[in-house]
């Protein structure tokens, strides 16, 4: 058995909120809100007042108002969660087993791609690999 134990603090919160905003976020979306940006500054450096601009001037500040909030938010949650722990820290408990006996890829006959062979007699006793009759295996009808 083995087993870890995970300190919880403010900054390990905006460390894994910061990554889940990039994950929602990515490069992509800040590259389209420079090309709005770019836009929308010359088209008011040209001195147009035309509603394309208002339209484009409200999605560019509402899009970086929704990037803002979505941080907020989520922040603010895991800051409340954490205050609700009591004790800051999480245990995690975990069985490994590895298995001595790997299969080996058998040929296909007629088209010679790899086939795995999970029932051989060889993993009768170990408990690595599911049985086929258990309910992963079986299907639904």
């Amino acid at each position: 058995m083995h087993r870890t134990t995970l300190h919880y603090n403010k900054p390990l919160l905006r460390q894994a909120v910061r990554g889940f905003w990039w994950r929602v976020v990515g490069f992509r979306l800040l590259i389209a809100f420079a090309v709005v940006a770019f836009g929308l500054v010359d088209l008011i450096h040209e001195g147009d007042t035309s509603w394309f601009t208002g339209v484009l001037g409200s999605v560019f500040v509402f899009g970086i108002c929704f990037l803002i909030a979505l941080y907020a938010v989520h922040y603010r949650n895991a800051v409340q969660k954490l205050r609700a722990m009591g004790v800051p820290q999480g245990t995690l408990e975990a069985l490994i087993t590895l298995c001595r006996y790997l299969p080996a890829p058998v040929q296909h006959q007629s088209r010679g791609q790899p086939l795995r062979r999970y029932g051989n007699s060889k993993h009768a006793g170990c408990s690595c690999f599911p049985n086929r009759s258990s309910s992963l295996f079986r299907s639904q009808t």
